[in-house]
Formats: structure tokens, C-alpha cells, sequence
């Protein structure tokens, strides 16, 4: 006999990174840290033929286990009758790595559970993704003639399809609340696929003061300082400049090539897959590139400061890039209300209507998304704003039923 299974995805830093060469497998990076000691040991080589290894010589970082507080309660309520496995990923590699390496998980699953006389043979998955999550999926999509192989149906929620200008913060200021922290990571992050692989690629994400379309995957058009080597480095430096321009040109092939176009699938498809976004809170939609400022020693200086932001995402993803798919795949936005808990993008699943929105939609019977308060609403389409002026103002709303 033969049966389903479950599959989560989490998202970027969804899982911790331990260091597998240690006797207590030492934690070295963790969502809820702040301060982080063996952080160089993070660091990627250059890509080799699409591979990449740990720089530090006696380092062997593999994911561990999942964030709890970002993830325990939802996974939690979904137990039943299907077992669920978790597949937790190397965040900062290539979503087409991951892709590839999910098609092997989901292999043997099947070759284990065809294995064993006390559980029947896996048949066929339904997948759960978080953030990040979503590209992998359409990483392992990509890999077949047939994108649904051995999927039934998959749940992506906030999907950033079309990237995040969070990932551009990251890369020119860092993250944490030390500044030696911060500094390490904007340079660690610079030779990272996939966190590269989430830079925005939506039209208007960021234009230069002369109104031209700025392309993060092109390394002219960035920050001189990001991108230009120092003339002398010192022994045992990385030239991160370079290795970030490697790193950009390899990202930007693989989210060409790699990831599977959505809209493309066949009608039949398009019914098993459903989008879930999130609504309500302040998310940079667009920025503004100057070529040459006066009072910056840099070119292609990214003005952070005036970023244009609103409520039309989830802190993290806007919705032109989480809604992407929404004229051909199914997508829902659960609007935020005063009564609402902090469930922006990295705590979105520990909102309840996301629970019941899932056992709804795997479960048997007719799927019926509505919410208390008419508080989900089906996507028909993205819009854009337009500013005062009667142009324009690089921000994205969107139409729902």
C-alpha cells in the first residue's frame, strides 16, 4: 500500500549551523543569538563547479535543528495521521544545491519507508515552505520535465519569488546588534548564493538618480566600495570583493536557470500549489541609487535612508514579490488587524489562521480560505502605487476579492 507524506521547508536562518567536527557539535550561528564567537568559521570558498566548501580548514558546518520559537508551535499542530519530516538545509548555499539536495531527501524517504514493514511506501509529498524555502522547491522543481514529481500539493508561505532589498541592507551594513558582529557578517554574507540569490529582481525594486533600472546582479552597478578590491591585502586576507563579484555573476545564472517558473505550469498544477502572504507591516518596497553623490566618497551610493516603505508586506518581502505568481497560481494575504500578535515574516506560521489555512488545504475536502473578519483574501493582482505627483512612487499594493 502507499501513502503521503509531509514535508517542511524553513527559511533562511530557519535552522541553526553547527559545527558537525566538534565533540558537542558547537552551535555557530542561531536566529536568537546576538554575539556570535566562531562566526569566520561560516565562511564559503569561491563556487567550484557549483560547489562550495568551509573555508576553515577544521570546520564542517552542517544545519541543525530548527529555530522552536519560529517553528515548533506550527509543526507542532500539524501532527496527524501522515508523518512529517523536516528537510533542514545549508541556508547559505545555492537554492539550486539545496534543490538538488531535496530530490535526494525525498528519494530516500521513499527508498526507506519501501524499506520498512512498519509504515507503507511513500508515494507522493505535500510540501510546506517558509521564506527561503520556496526558491529551493522551485530549485527541485526545475530538475524534472515534470515540475510535480512525487509532489501533491505545496503550501508556500511568504515567498520572496522575486527577492528582498533587505538582502541589500545585509550585504552593505550587516545584521546584529554589536558592530563587530555586523561588520563580520556584511562580509561573510557577500560570499553567500543563498542569500545572493534574494536580491530583488522585480522591475522599480532600484532605479539611479537618472531613472535607469539598477540590476543587483550586476557588480557595476553597485556600491564602488562593495565591489572594488583593495590594492594591497594583507596576508591571509579574502579579497571579498572579488569573491563577491564571483559570487553575483554564479547567483545570477543560477536564479536565471534554476528556479522554475510558477506561472508555466498547466492549469491542473496550478490548482495544487497556493501561495500565502502577509499584509500590515513596514517593508522597504524600492530605493534610489546615485551615480555620483557630493558628499559620499563612493559610486553608486544605495541612499538607505530614503527608502520608500509601507505596510503592503511583511516586514521582510513585499508584495510584489511574494504576490508574484497571484494572476495565475492561487495566493491569499492575511491582513493584519489591531488584535494581531507580531506575526511578521520569520513568526508568520505561528499565526493561527496559517495552521487552519493548512489543514484546509490538505485536507480532503473542498478548501475554503475564508477567516474570521474577512481577514484572508485572495490576490488577483499586484499594483502598482502611484505617487502625488501623478507618477510612479516605487510601491506595490495589491487587488483582492
Amino acid at each position: 500500500m502507499t501513502a503521503q507524506a509531509m514535508i517542511f521547508v524553513p527559511g533562511a536562518k530557519g535552522s541553526k549551523l553547527v559545527d558537525t567536527n566538534r565533540v558537542d557539535f558547537d552551535t555557530i550561528w542561531s536566529a536568537l543569538q546576538s554575539e556570535f564567537e566562531s562566526i569566520e568559521s561560516l565562511e564559503l570558498t569561491d563556487v567550484d563547479e557549483g560547489i562550495q566548501y568551509d573555508v576553515a580548514a577544521d570546520a564542517i558546518i552542517r544545519s541543525g535543528e530548527l529555530e522552536r520559537l519560529a517553528y515548533g508551535e506550527y509543526l507542532g499542530d500539524m501532527h496527524g495521521d501522515v508523518p512529517i519530516y523536516i528537510f533542514s538545509y545549508d541556508w547559505r548555499m545555492s537554492s539550486v544545491t539545496n534543490g538538488e539536495r531535496l530530490d535526494e531527501f525525498l528519494s530516500y524517504l521513499q527508498e526507506k519507508s519501501a524499506a520498512s514493514a512498519r509504515m507503507k511506501t511513500i508515494d507522493s509529498f505535500n510540501v510546506v515552505t517558509h521564506s527561503l524555502g520556496a526558491q529551493v522547491v522551485r530549485a527541485y522543481m526545475n530538475l524534472y520535465t515534470d515540475p510535480l514529481h512525487r509532489l501533491n500539493k505545496i503550501l508556500f508561505t511568504v515567498p520572496p519569488f522575486a527577492g528582498s532589498l533587505d538582502v541589500v541592507t545585509t550585504i552593505l551594513c550587516g545584521e546584529g546588534f554589536f558592530g563587530r558582529t555586523r561588520t563580520k557578517i556584511r562580509h561573510l554574507v557577500r560570499g553567500m548564493p543563498g542569500a545572493i540569490e534574494l536580491l530583488p529582481t522585480y522591475d522599480g525594486a532600484a532605479r539611479f538618480d537618472d531613472g535607469k533600472q539598477v540590476d543587483f546582479f550586476n557588480s557595476s552597478h553597485w556600491q564602488t566600495n562593495v565591489v572594488r578590491s583593495k590594492p594591497r591585502l594583507g596576508k591571509g586576507q579574502t579579497d571579498t570583493a572579488a569573491r563577491f563579484r564571483s559570487a553575483l555573476e554564479f547567483s545570477r545564472k543560477s536564479v536565471r536557470d534554476g528556479l522554475f517558473d510558477l506561472s508555466s505550469l498547466a492549469t491542473a498544477g496550478r490548482r495544487r500549489i497556493l501561495v500565502v502572504a502577509r499584509d500590515g507591516y513596514k517593508t522597504v518596497q524600492s530605493l534610489a541609487v546615485v551615480r555620483k553623490p557630493e558628499d559620499q566618497p563612493v559610486e553608486n551610493f544605495v541612499d538607505l535612508e530614503h527608502a520608500v516603505r509601507s505596510d503592503n508586506g511583511d516586514g521582510r518581502v513585499p508584495h510584489v514579490s511574494s504576490c508574484r505568481f497571484a494572476e495565475s497560481v492561487p495566493t491569499l494575504l492575511v491582513r493584519r488587524s489591531v488584535f494581531d500578535r507580531d506575526y511578521s515574516h520569520a513568526l508568520f506560521l505561528k499565526d493561527e489562521r496559517v495552521q487552519r489555512l493548512t489543514r484546509r488545504f490538505f485536507g480532503r475536502g473542498r478548501f475554503d480560505y475564508d477567516g474570521p473578519g474577512r481577514s484572508v483574501r485572495r490576490v488577483e493582482r499586484v499594483v502598482a502605487v502611484e505617487s502625488s505627483a501623478g507618477g510612479p512612487a516605487g510601491d506595490w499594493t495589491v487587488e483582492t476579492d
